[in-house]
């Protein structure tokens, strides 16, 4: 195969692996199942929850836009056609149509049954671990570790048109 300029090929030996620097305790990252937490829910909830939409503020003012976002608490994934609770407990504020104590106490309620421990999975870093997801059906945070550590990451996304409905 021709060399293309501007290509020059590497060797197994050149390549940098993906670097990853973990604290000596703390910082794991872990991540719940939207498809899980939705499909576990009552048949009473999923009705409940089913038209309802949260408005999303970022916990950053400077990440915020002019007008709040809104997004459904349960989207259909655009590949896999399956149910999802489409969630975020940082930044999901309140339910749109609902008083603010209700909002809160339903949102509370679906954060707690989605990130029960049979939902989650939990990630100890090493140097040189990948670890992908698709944050259109999961949730995920990290521990909190000593800031004196640190903890470094390199981050990809895949970008696309947005088609949750």
């Amino acid at each position: 195969m021709p060399r293309r300029s501007g290509f020059p090929p590497r060797t197994r030996h050149d390549l940098d692996p993906l670097l990853c620097g973990a604290p000596a305790s703390g910082g794991d990252t872990y991540w719940s199942s939207g498809y899980a937490g939705y499909e576990t829910l009552d048949p009473q909830t999923q009705a409940r929850i089913a038209n309802l939409s949260a408005v999303y503020v970022h916990r950053n003012p400077a990440y915020n836009p002019p007008t709040p976002p809104v997004h459904p608490l349960v989207c259909v994934h655009p590949e896999t056609r399956r149910k999802t609770l489409f969630l975020s407990p940082s930044s999901a504020q309140s339910v749109v149509g609902l008083d603010e104590q209700s909002g809160r106490a339903l949102l509370d309620e679906l954060y707690a049954h989605a990130t029960q421990p049979q939902f989650v999975w939990r990630h100890q870093w090493r140097p040189g671990d990948l670890i992908m997801w698709d944050n259109r059906c999961t949730m995920h945070r990290r521990d909190s570790f000593d800031d004196s550590q640190r903890r470094y990451m390199r981050r990809t996304q895949v970008l696309g048109p947005i088609t949750m409905a």
